[in-house]
């Protein structure tokens, strides 16, 4: 997975809703640092907040880690991976 290219994804997510970082990351119950850490690439959300990304961008887990890997999805869902 490629944490720039995650975060330029979540970055393009956030500003098709028209929201800048604070209003996401209100949105989210995380602080706004958080998400400019994973927009520039620095982090990636815990598995929780991940599925909860999917779900408020209306987008798959996979597409939000540009991942195929079924390996590395199902460990995600089934919460054995911590970022």
């Amino acid at each position: 997975m490629n944490l720039k290219l995650f975060g330029e994804f979540i970055k393009e997510l956030r500003e098709e809703k028209k929201l800048n970082q604070r209003e996401l990351a209100e949105e989210l119950h995380v602080d706004r640092t958080t998400v400019n850490k994973w927009e520039k690439g620095k982090s990636i959300p815990l598995n929780d907040t991940l599925m909860i990304l999917s779900e408020y961008f209306e987008v798959t887990i996979e597409e939000l880690l540009d991942t195929q890997n079924p390996f590395i999805i199902e460990m995600i869902r089934n919460d054995n991976v911590f970022y």
